[in-house]
């Protein structure tokens, strides 16, 4: 058996959860990836990077559940990556002001 990285897994089966028809489908791997998130934290530091887009995106879901699970994600990001968390947001801020 081999044993995958947490942002191997999220960038590969990411590219279908993210954005999945189910909600149901896009709830749990917001959830699956906080739980990763708070596991594997002090040693993936690329993961927090690889997930902050598509957990901003969760945020203008119309189902609540999705969206209360993009908010816990980023609060557990909070938690474990402040500083680049917010270095991140900025990037991705000054991005979408430079699209408008």
């Amino acid at each position: 058996m081999v044993v995958s990285s947490p942002k191997i897994i999220v960038e590969r089966a990411g590219s279908y959860a993210w954005t999945h028809r189910s909600w149901r489908v896009r709830e749990e791997f917001s959830r699956t990836v906080t739980a990763s998130v708070s596991l594997f934290a002090s040693t993936e530091l690329p993961l927090q990077r690889a997930i902050l887009p598509p957990i901003l995106q969760l945020l203008d879901d119309p189902n609540p559940g999705i969206r209360e699970a993009a908010i816990l994600c980023i609060e557990v990001c909070e938690t474990f990556f402040s500083i680049v968390l917010l270095e991140e947001l900025g990037n991705l801020l000054t991005l979408c002001v430079g699209r408008i």
